[in-house]
């Protein structure tokens, strides 16, 4: 393995950098590797670096509040199949250290993972603007200059998060997909892949087209990513499920659901609380059964305005059930709540 101080691989006075940009999920190859490029395999990730000597590259991680996300796209990777794994160590240990991008630079909204091929005297690289490369070291014109060895990734913080307007997963996404690029892949653009420029595409991963809008896959990798990685570094992939899973939590579901019958003007009356905010919902959806309760609530992009009363004529003699959900704007449906009726 390679000292703190970077790859065993460097060459001392030569630096070689791939820098990888990403902005939300859309992520950019901005340079590559130094040297023979490494021929893909068809349709499998394309590796575009060195693999790293041995089989563990360590790491340190100084987004504290990112502690799970980074925790999660290691576990994919260690767990991928691929003969490689990630360890957390100190950060004088580290051959990988992940550090926060500035809150104040919006041109990376998600992440970036660079990999200097450097020697123990170290070159500097500083990827955010207004660089210029002076005697064989890339110098920023204004501020500290930064000395890296090894490799990088940087990830904005938790408290960043697009002010709240993406998933967990949009981050777990880019954290799996720059680790991707630590390892030595570059970007995928024809088969279905989380090192795709833009992460898990509908269009490039077409069982993903029977997703719900407010869903992701449940898996982080896709079957060509760990191909990719198994090229450099051998094993066996363990193929990820396709399954879907909930990028927001369910709502909870409306709130004191209740019935007025009203035998003279002929009318039935519903009436709830909504369980979130208005800003965070989009619509209701009422649907009523005989003797049972009704549990889909159908098309959840057909609502009916955001409410929370609701009234029509009144049902025939019997026993019914009443169900109401209210719904976010990805068309995501709360929890169910119900209402029997007794119609004389």
């Amino acid at each position: 393995m390679g000292s703190a101080a970077g790859p065993s691989w460097a060459r001392p006075g030569r630096l070689a950098l791939v820098a990888f940009v990403s902005s939300g999920v859309a992520i950019l190859l901005t340079a590559t590797a130094q040297g023979r490029e490494t021929a893909p395999a068809l349709h499998s990730s394309k590796p575009v670096g060195k693999a790293w000597p041995g089989h563990v590259i360590t790491y340190f991680n100084t987004v504290t509040d990112q502690r799970q996300t980074i925790a999660r796209a290691v576990a994919a990777w260690n767990t991928s199949g691929a003969n490689v794994r990630f360890r957390a160590v100190s950060r004088a240990q580290a051959e990988v250290t992940i550090v926060p991008i500035p809150l104040n630079y919006p041109k990376i909204s998600g992440g970036e993972a660079s990999l200097g091929y450097t020697s123990p005297s170290a070159e500097t690289f500083d990827p955010f603007p207004n660089i210029k490369f002076v005697n064989g070291r890339l110098i920023p014109p204004k501020g500290p200059i930064r000395i890296y060895h090894g490799a990088h990734i940087w990830l904005r913080h938790a408290a960043d998060r697009l002010r709240g307007k993406v998933s967990s997963y949009f981050w777990d996404a880019i954290a799996v997909h720059e680790f991707g690029h630590i390892l030595g892949l570059g970007h995928e653009t024809r088969a279905c892949a989380t090192m795709n420029p833009i992460s898990l595409s509908a269009d490039q991963c077409s069982w993903m087209k029977t997703f719900a809008l407010w869903q992701h896959p449940c898996a982080l990798l896709a079957v060509d990513d760990i191909q990719g990685a198994i090229r450099l570094y051998g094993g066996h992939v363990n193929a990820p499920s396709r399954a879907a899973c909930d990028s927001t939590k369910t709502p909870p579901a409306p709130v004191g659901l209740r019935a007025e019958l009203d035998t003279t003007c002929g009318s039935l009356t519903l009436r709830w609380t909504l369980p979130l905010p208005r800003k965070e919902l989009s619509g209701v959806i009422v649907k009523g059964s005989f003797d049972t309760c009704p549990t889909d609530p159908g098309d959840t992009r057909h609502t009916l305005t955001l409410s929370q009363v609701w009234t029509e004529s009144t049902p025939a003699s019997g026993s019914w059930c009443f169900t109401v959900w209210a719904t976010r704007p990805s068309g995501q449906p709360s929890k169910p709540a119900t209402v029997h009726v007794e119609v004389p």
